[in-house]
This record gives C-alpha cells, sequence and structure tokens, in this order.
C-alpha cells in the first residue's frame, strides 16, 4: 500500500499567493477524443485535490465559474511529447501538451507547485492539507525537459509505472507502457534488449562445429566467455539473420541492441587484429561489424535505431569508421571516478572518458549515456557519490548527450539513499540546472520528519569528507573502502543512527523511512567489522558484540527493507546472507 504523511512543515514551500484563484471545485474539461494520458491527468488532478483539501473538481464543463481545461498543443508546437504549458487568464487554467506525455506532466507540475504534493518513493507520498487549491492570477509556465530520455533503474522505481511517470521518466521501464503513462518513448525491442546480446545472437552451441566464429585469445579460438570472431562473414549472416527475426517479432520498438557480451575475450586474430590496428581501438571491428547489421536492418526497418556499446574495450573510439544514422552509441561510464565529477574530477579515469566522450560526440549522430550510480559490491553501504550526481548530468547536457540511462541498485531494495538519490537524479534530467539545496531541503525535510537533522548532518558529513580528497577514487563496486572513511566517522554515524531511531518512536509517520537509513548505517558499520576480521583474524570482544547487535537490527529491518540485495554478485549476496545470520548469534 501507498503511504501517505500529512506534512505541514510543506507548506512552507509552497508559493505566497496573493492574488490568486481557487479552483478546488473546478470543472476538470476534456477533449472530446482524449488519449489515455490526457483522461489519467484530470484523474491525478482531481484525487489530489480531494485528498489535499477535501474538495472535488469534477470532469465536464466549467464549475463555479472556473475551469481546468486539458488540450493537445498543435502540431507545429515546439513542446515535444514531453514538454507542457500552463496558462491561468479569466478563471481558466490550460495545460496544453502532446497526446503522449506532455499533459500528464503539466498535471503533475500543477499539483506539486500549487498543492505542495510530493512523490518522494514508490510507498510514500505527502500531501499537505490545504484550505484551497489556488492558482495565481495570470500565472503562465512553458517547460521541456533537458533530455529526451529519462531512463533509470532503481528496484522499485522501475516496477512502479504510476510512480515513474511522476518523476516524468520517460523510458526502460516496462511499467511505463500502460497507455495512461505515455508509454515507453524510447523503447528497447524483446529479445534485443538494451546490452549483451551477442550471446543470444550466436550462442556457443555453434562452437563445437565453427570455432572459427569465436575469438581468439592468445593464439587459441576460446568457448568460456568468449565474444564473437568479427571479421568472419558467416558470423555477420547469421547475426544479421538473427537480428531481423527478433525485430520482425517486435517491430513496433525504438532500439534492438546488438552488443558484445558482458565480459573481455575480444577476439585477436589476424583480420581482427589488423582492423583493430587501423583503428586504434577494438571498437574498430565492433563499429564495422554493427554498421553491416544496421545496414540490411534500415532496408526493412527504416525507423529502427541498432544500439551498441561502447563500453569496456569498445569506448575508445575508432579513427576511421563512423557509427551508420541508425546506429545509436551507448557509452559506458563503468570505469569512472564517481565520488568526483566526471568534468573535473583529477584521475585518470575521469581524464580518459571526457576524452572518450568528446570523440563520441563528433562522430556519432545518436549517442546516449550509460551512467552508473550504485555501488554494486555493497549495495546498502553508505556510498558517498551524492555531490556528482547533478554535475555529470550537467557535463553530459553541455556535451550534447540527450539521452541518459541512470542505472542503480536494480535487483533489491536497502540501497544507500536510494529513494534521495532516484528523485534528485529525475529531478535533474528533467531540468539539470536545479537549485541543490532546495531539492535537499525538500526531500529531507518531507521524507525523515523528524529526524531530517540527524540524517542530513551525516549525509553532509560524508559528502564533505569525499570532496576533500580529490585525488581519492571510488568505482562502482568498490566495496567498503568508502573513499577512506575513518574509523572515527562510524562513531558519529552510530550515535546518529540512535538519536534519529529514538525520534522514529514518536514519529509514526516517517518512521520506516528513518529505519531505512538507520539499517543502511548498521549495514556499513557491521561488514567493516566483517572486513577487519577478514584481514586481521579476529575483533575484539566489544566489536562483537557490537556486531552481533547490528546483525539483529539488520534482521529486524525485513518490514521495511523487503527484497533485501546486498550485492549484485549472487555469490557474494549468498555469502553475506550467511555471515548475517551467523553474526546474530554474537
Amino acid at each position: 500500500m501507498r503511504k501517505f504523511a500529512w506534512a505541514a512543515a510543506l507548506l512552507a514551500l509552497l508559493p505566497r499567493l496573493a492574488d490568486a484563484a481557487d479552483y478546488s471545485a473546478a470543472g476538470i474539461v476534456l477533449e472530446r477524443d482524449a488519449s489515455a494520458s490526457q483522461r489519467y491527468a484530470a484523474e491525478e488532478i482531481a484525487k489530489y485535490v480531494k485528498l489535499a483539501t477535501g474538495r472535488s473538481p469534477r470532469t465536464g464543463g466549467a464549475a463555479n465559474g472556473r475551469a481546468i481545461m486539458i488540450e493537445t498543443a498543435p502540431g507545429d508546437s515546439s513542446l515535444g511529447p514531453d514538454g507542457f504549458s500552463i496558462e491561468e487568464k479569466d478563471g481558466v487554467v490550460r495545460i496544453r501538451g502532446s497526446r503522449e506525455r506532455g499533459c500528464l506532466y503539466g498535471a503533475y507540475e500543477l499539483i506539486e507547485r500549487f498543492l505542495g504534493v510530493r512523490w518522494y518513493s514508490p510507498d510514500f507520498e505527502v500531501v499537505p492539507r490545504r484550505e484551497a487549491f489556488e492558482v495565481p492570477d495570470g500565472f503562465s509556465l512553458s517547460e521541456t525537459p533537458d533530455f529526451e530520455m529519462r531512463m533509470m533503474e532503481w528496484y522499485d522505481v522501475d516496477r512502479d509505472g504510476g510512480f515513474s511517470s511522476k518523476l516524468r521518466l520517460n523510458s526502460g521501464s516496462g511499467a511505463l507502457a500502460d497507455k495512461r503513462f505515455g508509454g515507453d518513448a524510447c523503447r528497447f525491442g524483446k529479445g534485443l534488449g538494451i546490452c549483451h546480446t551477442f550471446a543470444s545472437l550466436l550462442g556457443d552451441e555453434y562452437f563445437d562445429a565453427h570455432p572459427e566464429y569465436f575469438s581468439m585469445v592468445d593464439g587459441r579460438r576460446t568457448k568460456e566467455r568468449s565474444q564473437l570472431c568479427l571479421t568472419n562473414p558467416e558470423v555477420l549472416a547469421i547475426v544479421t539473420s538473427n537480428v531481423l527475426k527478433k525485430i520482425r517479432q517486435d517491430p513496433g520498438a525504438v532500439m534492438y541492441g546488438v552488443s558484445q557480451n558482458d565480459w573481455y575475450g575480444y577476439c585477436t586474430c589476424p583480420k581482427c587484429a589488423a582492423v583493430d590496428a587501423e583503428e586504434e581501438s577494438p571498437a574498430g571491428t565492433m563499429l564495422r561489424f554493427v554498421n553491416a547489421i544496421a545496414e540490411e536492418v534500415e532496408k526493412e526497418f527504416p525507423k529502427a535505431l541498432v544500439e551498441t556499446l561502447a563500453y569496456q574495450y569498445t569506448r575508445k573510439p575508432p579513427k576511421l569508421t563512423r557509427p551508420r544514422g541508425n546506429v545509436v552509441i551507448c557509452l559506458c561510464t563503468f570505469e569512472c571516478d564517481i565520488s568526483h565529477p566526471i568534468e573535473t574530477g583529477l584521475s585518470r579515469e575521469n581524464t580518459l572518458f571526457r576524452r572518450d566522450l568528446r570523440k563520441w560526440g563528433k562522430i556519432a549522430e545518436r549517442m546516449f549515456i550509460w551512467d552508473y550510480v550504485a555501488n554494486f559490491a555493497h549495495y546498502p553501504a553508505t556510498f558517498p557519490n551524492y555531490g556528482v550526481l547533478q554535475a555529470n548530468l550537467r557535463f553530459f547536457r553541455s556535451s550534447g548527450v540527450r539521452h541518459v540511462f541512470e542505472l542503480g541498485a536494480y535487483q533489491g531494495t536497502g540501497a544507500d539513499f536510494a529513494d534521495l538519490k532516484a528523485w534528485l537524479i529525475a529531478k535533474y534530467m528533467w531540468k539539470v540546472e536545479r537549485d541543490e539545496k532546495a531539492l535537499l531541503d525538500d526531500f529531507f525535510r518531507g521524507f525523515y520528519g523528524s529526524a531530517a537533522d540527524i540524517v542530513r548532518e551525516d549525509f553532509e558529513e560524508v559528502k564533505g569528507h569525499c570532496a576533500s580528497l580529490p585525488m581519492t577514487t571510488l568505482s562502482n563496486s568498490d566495496g567498503l573502502r568508502l573513499a577512506a572513511l575513518p574509523e572515527r566517522y562510524f562513531d558519529r554515524a552510530l550515535a546518529r543512527r540512535k538519536a534519529a531511531l529514538a525520534a522514529a518512536e514518536t514519529d509514526s509517520e516517517h518512521a520506516g523511512n528513518i529505519r531505512k537509513w538507520a539499517y543502511s548505517i548498521a549495514y556499513t558499520r557491521l561488514f567493516r567489522l566483517r572486513s577487519k576480521m577478514q584481514c586481521l583474524g579476529d575483533i575484539t570482544a566489544d566489536e562483537k558484540r557490537l556486531a552481533g547487535e547490528l546483525a539483529r537490527d539488520i534482521v529486524s529491518y525485513g518490514d521495511v527493507v523487503k527484497n533485501l540485495r546486498m550485492s549484485e554478485w549472487a555469490d557474494r549476496n549468498a555469502g553475506r546472507k550467511a555471515f548475517l545470520g551467523e553474526a546474530v548469534k554474537w
């Protein structure tokens, strides 16, 4: 069930309206042939006005001399599929946008701005009580998003199309296919998803009869963890045929992935090696191969886009070959230091990524960024990448990128500040030049209630510590190194955790959110102790007692941290659960 919170404190965020009209009982007017998302926009306005004021706008003509009109923007409008305009004049509020998502996003803007409603997580929203739904006389606003594709994957967000649409995400989630939410703007074809499709296009069952189809590594064709021999014409023919078959099975998608498996092992046979030497990158053989497939795809499906990865060994752009017009380059930030902004970070990793982004930007007509924003080695552990979320999106936008995929903790709940990170990223993907402090003030106050200052203090300490170490790097699978967070930090963190949990005892509305944060602190300290034990062979008696206490607390949080996942890798996840089961006995 979705939890509602009645946060009087958030009323302070609403604008002071000297001259405003009350639309609490206005009529909501739709076009005769309104789309599913336009009708849903009307329902959402009526729902939240009722929740906030107790009064009910009704669909139909004007009521009480006032109307909220939901209208399709003209075909030549610059608003596009996601932009909207809102205008108040002479007792009428007009929301204009596309029949896809524009009107729905305009409705959510109206609800957020003038009712103070906040959608912080899929199971926690805030609806302040109000006497009226007031819109300022003559109010006018027009917005289009900074990024055309806004795709994000966190466990809860990805499974809730209604919440995703409230965050104005428009791609990636299967739940967004619902017509109420306007559909998936950049849907990937079934069977040819966003990544690592070689294995499904030419499987290792071919190996015994045709080892030449697979990578030559150290002078031998290899079956295990292999890529394909991309200069072999038979491989090209088989993969092209299979790509076309899969597109025919789902011809209505936008993109179809043709990309390397999720490991190295690329082919170094004489022909492949010669191409890569000429191109000065293994991306040379890859892009020539993908271009050839895309050329055949275009003949049968002229609107289809073939997407491929610039990832790990293919990240460096080729010297000579250019992507065809129907090829989309997905550039991945996998190696980047994510404790410092990519644009300004001093690390070698960020310097090289800046180089590759600029070079791809010069040769690729279509490109999007796959960005990593979680700790895939230890999902719940304190992970101080808070200071780069806005900066990196700003850098992507200034570099000409208009399509972004932000990959978070996609396998389970309980990741460090998952709700905050998802909410912030969504805000920045819509308009990257948002006031960071205002957003943080908003979220902490609304989500953590009486413990807001305590949790914020911890957040700021970790963020500041990271910023103070310009030469320290943090990868997306760095485990518990935590940008060299000192042991004394954990003494303060545990004291804050104790104070926050005490606040939660008298704050039932926010108790679950506070306990989520407390869980992350407990997890981080427990597994830091485990790391010490693994390194030194033992821990002190006091530390062991603390570990037992923390383990029991973690287990007790099962009601608020459901579908717990500790690591992306199944074996590590199982090992940590086993350790947790042992530590509760200490």
